[in-house]
């Protein structure tokens, strides 16, 4: 903290974590609320005047109530007041131009891990978004695990014993809920493995189900859309001798407003009886057309999913 304390000497303001500026708690309540006032800027600050507040009141206000006071009187949320003075405790130099967000990324490495990375996002005029991915990327290339958030909800009697546990152990009070699940779930690893394959077993049973009824589905409307197409098909073979096969097809497809489906023309209908002989029926009529239609080819697919 002492290249933190040389910065704000040179900038001339008071030191808010010094608690001879608080000589009663209505003066370290005055001065929250007046930096809680400000629109942006007020992170360190605020988590100065939280330590500032924690040395001076903290026999008087212990545990989570001074957080509760702290909050009543900046008129800043909680959560974030934890985060300002977890930042201002744990960072050992603050860059004027390095914003306060990459500040809290680093809060958690080493000192010389912070500097080195303060002074390469200050290099380098990184953004929060950059040092984040570089910071993952290389702590998951030294085989460090790499770190996920998650949202615990919690009632507000949870959250209260959660705080007073944190400030028992003077630890930040993330830090210490992330302890509690890994223990959590290493103590029931094996049960959560069974339930898990349990309900992977039910998902795949449902997916299967669900495959045979679209399978079902494409075959009934595959067999509807062929009867449709043979009865067109027998009566367009009813209303006259045909003698070229190409005058059927393009009869037919006059009249549905589709190519024709050959697959089923020589397979069930008149077409079939009088020109199925024919191998080459589909280049007699046009070369253009392929031996199986392109809807034929669709429900084939479909039926066999």
């Amino acid at each position: 903290m002492a290249e933190a304390g040389a910065a704000k000497a040179q900038q001339n303001t008071p030191d808010l974590t010094d608690p001879i500026l608080y000589s009663k708690l209505e003066d370290w309540a005055r001065i929250g609320a007046e930096i809680g006032k400000r629109q942006q800027g007020a992170q360190w600050d605020l988590g100065d005047w939280i330590l500032g507040g924690e040395s001076k009141f903290s026999k008087q206000l212990e545990g989570s109530k001074l957080y509760e006071e702290a909050e009543a009187f900046s008129g800043v949320a909680r959560q974030s007041l934890y985060k300002y003075a977890y930042v201002a405790k744990h960072v050992c130099i603050r860059m004027q131009d390095v914003c306060w967000a990459i500040h809290q990324l680093v809060a958690p490495l080493p000192d010389d891990a912070q500097k080195r990375w303060l002074h390469r996002a200050q290099a380098n005029k990184l953004t929060v978004s950059m040092v984040r991915r570089q910071l993952a990327d290389e702590l998951h290339g030294n085989d460090t695990p790499r770190l996920f958030s998650a949202l615990v909800p919690l009632n507000q009697s949870d959250f209260k014993l959660l705080e007073k546990w944190a400030w028992a152990r003077d630890v930040d009070r993330g830090e210490l809920l992330s302890e509690i699940v890994a223990d959590w779930l290493k103590e029931n690893k094996g049960k959560l493995e069974a339930e898990s394959t349990k309900r992977w077993k039910i998902e795949a049973r449902l997916k299967t189900q669900k495959q045979a009824e679209r399978s079902k589905k494409a075959q009934a409307k595959r067999a509807k859309l062929e009867k449709q197409w043979v009865r067109s098909i027998d009566a367009l073979m009813e209303q006259r001798v045909w003698e070229d096969p190409a005058e059927v097809v393009k009869a037919w497809e006059i009249e549905n407003g589709r190519k024709f489906p050959f697959l089923f023309a020589r397979k069930h209908t008149e077409f079939g009886t009088t020109f199925g002989k024919d191998v080459s029926v589909e280049e007699a009529c046009c070369g253009e057309y392929s031996q199986f239609d392109e809807h034929a080819k669709q429900y084939e697919t479909n039926a066999s999913l």
